[in-house]
């Protein structure tokens, strides 16, 4: 189990590491058999969803064995007809197939976006089970990456000289959605030794345009008399500068950005932009919450955790609800129930901490430490790992956790040694589960 001082560091380290938003597979068609078409012993419940490449998503739930049949009966359930060709490439969708500059692909959702140029990869069976989600785009946009695969991209809404109407544009980067985002306003963009020219005149850094990215954070600050903690329950929305050079920017739900003219390095900052959400499939989760008894004392229940009782939040219990991510699913069961709870979704330093946990039920609970025994105050996370049959620490932050491979969550707000494994009841299981406090 990885060290609370490792989170720690882990957490520092992926604000300033973590780049990229997507893990690619090869894309080379692998003839497969039949036999790679029966994955699962068992019916499974999965989403099937559908993108024209328009910037809607549609989506639906199936039942069945394997991934083939689920994908066909899963678009006839949205009232279109799929067909594949012998090694599992996708051969036409309502009798079209794929022409110059659109392209149908596969691709699975993990925690993020996997593209696969088949239902087989690599030869191999892809697997398929309860909350699996297998979707069919067709993309009009499409970019390549130095290894040569292709990325699904995302849509994102980009307001040019402050319009009124935000662009939505189908990329990747912060140069090809500079480049699509101009084109789609009339502007004539070309690129020549590494230059940008718009409307035949070179960009530069003081003059022509700049893109900028609106970000959300809170704002948490430390009294240096009492060592109190306050917080500003109003989220400050920021526009940063993105560099078109940046072919790893992270982009994940809330990607709004603004392309306004600057003459001698200045510009006028756009007006605010009502946040924009990359679509991502959701399935079930079910979380556990507790607060042991040397805290839960301190947490105004009236206030910071209305409907619950003391004995409720010390024996812990369990919510369900439908969500992409953890930390998605937490923001929703807090919010939904109006409990105190905040955690990070900011992007901070070009990177998301994806649900890094400042308040829970009213408890500040930023990783605080006790340097004589070396143990920490703070809500420690753990995922149910199906194949151990056993609670494993979270070695990242709740929003790298997908309803896919982790249904099962557990937060527990409690004081912990430095090798923490499991900290609650040794008989916990998903079984329990089964009839949940409350489902949201």
């Amino acid at each position: 189990m990885i060290s609370k001082n490792t989170l720690i560091a882990a957490v520092a380290a992926a604000i300033l590491l973590i780049s990229g938003v997507a893990v690619y597979s090869s894309l080379s068609n692998t003839p497969g058999t039949t036999s790679h078409v029966y994955n699962s012993d068992e019916e499974c419940h999965v989403s099937v969803c559908f993108d024209l490449g328009d910037g809607d998503v549609y989506e639906t739930r199936i039942k069945g064995y394997n991934i083939k049949d689920i994908l066909t009966d899963g678009m006839e359930d949205m009232g279109h007809v799929l067909t594949f060709d012998n090694d599992g490439s996708i051969k036409s969708v309502d009798g079209k197939k794929a022409d110059e500059g659109k392209v149908w692909v596969i691709w699975k959702w993990d925690t993020e976006w996997k593209v696969l140029s088949s239902i087989y990869e690599s030869g191999d069976v892809l697997d398929l089970k309860d909350n699996s989600a297998f979707g069919i785009s067709m993309a009009k946009r499409f970019t390549t990456n130095p290894q040569g695969y292709t990325n699904p991209g995302f849509y994102v809404n980009v307001k040019i000289n402050n319009s009124d109407e935000p662009a939505k544009v189908f990329s990747t980067t912060p140069k090809t959605i500079f480049v699509e985002a101009m084109k789609s306003a009339g502007h004539t963009v070309n690129e020549s030794d590494s230059k940008i020219m718009v409307d035949g005149t070179e960009l530069t850094s003081t003059d022509g345009y700049v893109m900028l990215y609106q970000r959300t954070e809170f704002t948490i600050t430390k009294d240096p008399v009492t060592g109190e903690y306050t917080r500003d329950l109003v989220k400050v929305d920021k526009w940063e500068k993105v560099s078109l050079s940046d072919d790893k920017f992270f982009m994940r739900d809330k990607a709004n950005f603004a392309i306004v003219p600057v003459t001698d390095g200045e510009y006028e900052e756009p007006a605010y932009m009502d946040n924009g959400t990359i679509y991502k499939p959701k399935g079930d989760f079910y979380i556990f919450l507790q607060v042991t008894e040397e805290f839960v004392d301190l947490i105004d229940f009236e206030n910071d955790a209305p409907g619950l009782t003391r004995d409720d939040l010390v024996n812990g219990i369990w919510v369900h609800t439908v969500e992409s991510t953890a930390d998605r699913a937490l923001e929703k069961i807090f919010g939904e129930m109006g409990w105190d709870y905040i955690a990070s979704e900011a992007v901070v330093g070009g990177n998301d901490l994806r649900g890094w946990i400042f308040y829970f039920f009213g408890l500040y609970s930023n990783g605080v430490y006790h340097s004589a025994d070396e143990s920490w105050d703070y809500p420690a996370q753990f995922n149910w790992n199906s194949n151990k049959e056993e609670w494993e620490f979270n070695q990242w932050t709740s929003g790298y956790y997908s309803y896919v491979s982790n249904p099962y969550f557990a937060v527990l707000y409690c004081n912990t040694i430095n090798n923490s494994s499991w900290v609650g009841d040794p008989n916990l299981t998903p079984e329990d589960a089964k009839n949940p406090w409350i489902s949201v």
